[in-house]
């Protein structure tokens, strides 16, 4: 950051004065608690490198960068946390990961639908439940969010112009097994 500062002489004459203060430098980057995905594809996914400017949005969007892809494995309660002690105290950033359990998605229901059946709406998306060996059935929030479009579009290409479409997801108790609605 830069702030300036006017000072006035004696004389009349102004002195202009500017203080630079640098942005910490990100010393390194580690990963703590990952097994499902090694050290370097996670390094892959993010942009900040060491040598980076500290910069939260960055960081944020490194955070959320390891978690998408901790959920396209599956991982759909994984939390990632960054320890911004150690970044402020030492430019380590370290992004703390708790992989969870692998989700499957076990069933897939349809609320409000009135006009299509479910086996018609279920035809439409891209979500599969689990099977065993056959299907791994992995929870993607990305996914979901897709397949929700995807029905909305459905019905507004029928004649339902004000047709809307959310999505619910049901984490069982153990956090193994999810239930879409």
């Amino acid at each position: 950051t830069v702030t300036s500062k006017l000072k006035q002489n004696k004389d009349g004459s102004l002195i202009l004065i500017y203080a630079v203060q640098e942005q910490p430098l990100i010393q390194d980057i580690q990963f703590v608690g990952n097994k499902a995905i090694a050290d370097i594809e996670l390094m892959s996914l993010i942009v900040l490198r060491p040598g980076d400017p500290v910069d939260q949005f960055s960081i944020d969007q490194a955070s959320a960068r390891v978690k998408q892809a901790y959920e396209k494995k599956g991982y759909f309660v994984t939390d990632v946390l960054v320890d911004n002690q150690q970044i402020n105290e030492t430019g380590i950033l370290i992004l703390r990961i708790r992989e969870g359990p692998r989700v499957r998605l076990r069933k897939i229901a349809f609320e409000g639908n009135t006009v299509f059946s479910a086996k018609q709406l279920k035809s439409k998306i891209k979500s599969n439940t689990y099977v065993f060996i056959l299907r791994d059935g992995a929870v993607s929030r990305e996914q979901l969010d897709r397949d929700a479009e995807l029905l909305r579009d459905f019905y507004r290409q029928r004649g339902y112009l004000d047709a809307q479409c959310a999505r619910r997801v049901d984490v069982s108790d153990d956090q193994r097994d999810a239930n879409v609605v």
